[in-house]
């Protein structure tokens, strides 16, 4: 079984996404898509099991602090576990926001390779499972920004689990940028050599491509998050979905 988390980016507070409609619906729309609470209640009733919140101010280096006040209401205000993705400005902010109801952090290289040892304590305070990391990936190699070194993915991974990790995040420019599918094989042999489990980010863009994760079996590449491709409805079913949530939307907003 593949878990789909559905991913939503935020900046200073309120959500970037932009969901495809009817032009007759786009007023309820719009109005849900700016909204990272809307967003996620109809997220949640469309039987979503986990959110993606990604930070994208503290990848941009400004302030992100409405951000995190913004996920930490989301956390108090649906029934959702909520992971949260961000350039962490130290191991005391995934603190607080573990301590403050955030299911999972996600953590760059550039803190892991900084910290090792207090992502060491990290991890076994708050177990594997709430502390996730990014890799992303070109040409099989990380970039680490604040070392400009890079290191091959093979070695990144098992750098990692000998921190105590056992998830990575994980995804590729060539997914993105030439639109490849992942190369299955390659992970599954990844995450079985280091006894990890793999979310695959930016890889699922289509139907087709999510029905080939799930035909995979694996018990190693156990869930992926997608983005843009979800809110555009290339899924079967979707443009139903927004059809019927319309008329219900239209009541309250």
């Amino acid at each position: 079984m593949i878990l789909v988390i559905p991913s939503i980016e935020i900046a200073e507070g309120a959500s970037t996404v932009e969901i495809r409609c009817d032009d007759e619906n786009s007023e309820y729309f719009d109005k849900i898509s700016s909204d990272p609470l809307l967003l996620s209640q109809l997220l949640r009733k469309e039987n979503a099991k986990c959110l993606h919140i990604i930070d994208s101010d503290s990848f941009a280096k400004r302030n992100n602090l409405l951000n995190i006040v913004t996920t930490l209401y989301l956390t108090e205000s649906i029934d959702i576990p909520i992971q949260y993705a961000a350039r962490f400005s130290s191991i005391e902010e995934c603190r607080v926001l573990l301590n403050s109801g955030v299911y999972r952090v996600v953590i760059d290289g550039d803190l892991v390779m900084d910290n090792p040892k207090s992502i060491s304590k990290l991890i076994s305070d708050f177990t594997p499972s709430r502390v996730a990391f990014q890799a992303d990936v070109s040409s099989r190699f990380v970039y680490f920004h604040s070392m400009q070194k890079e290191m091959r993915i093979g070695d990144y991974i098992e750098y990692l689990s000998n921190l105590g990790a056992n998830r990575a995040v994980y995804s590729c420019d060539k997914w993105r940028l030439k639109d490849d599918e992942p190369d299955y094989h390659f992970l599954e042999q990844l995450a079985e050599k280091n006894n990890f489990k793999i979310t695959i980010a930016d890889g699922i863009t289509s139907f087709e491509r999510l029905n080939n994760l799930k035909k995979l079996g694996s018990s190693r590449i156990d869930s992926c998050i997608i983005g843009k491709p979800l809110y555009e409805n290339i899924f079967p079913c979707q443009k139903i979905w927004r059809e019927a949530e319309s008329e219900i939307i239209s009541n309250f907003l």
